[in-house]
């Protein structure tokens, strides 16, 4: 028996982790541009009447809900991407968890 690290999943399971994955990096740089983007603009513009703020304060709410909504599918394909630790028989491919 020597240690070895095997899928967790199978791997259509694990394809679904990949699918949710990647897009939730993107997800998260859009929304982390977004918010900067938002807050060099409100550093430039100064406006008495408040519209501005009130957009602004709106870009940065849509921003927080497209990061946190793509975090937590982030989360969940890295868990669906996890492997787990084991010990495996080099004979016969038997597997035995590991604590």
């Amino acid at each position: 028996m020597v240690p070895a690290r095997v899928p967790k999943f199978s791997g259509v399971v694990r394809t679904i982790g990949g699918i949710l994955l990647i897009p939730s990096f993107l997800g998260i740089a859009f929304a982390a541009l977004m918010f900067f983007s938002a807050m060099a603009t409100t550093a430039q513009v100064r406006d008495d009447t408040g519209g501005a703020g009130i957009a602004m304060g709106f870009i940065v709410i849509m921003c927080l809900i497209i990061g946190v909504v793509s975090l937590v599918g982030g989360l969940l394909g890295w868990l669906l991407l996890m492997n787990r630790n084991v010990w495996k028989c080099m004979r016969c491919d038997a597997i035995l968890d590991r604590a």
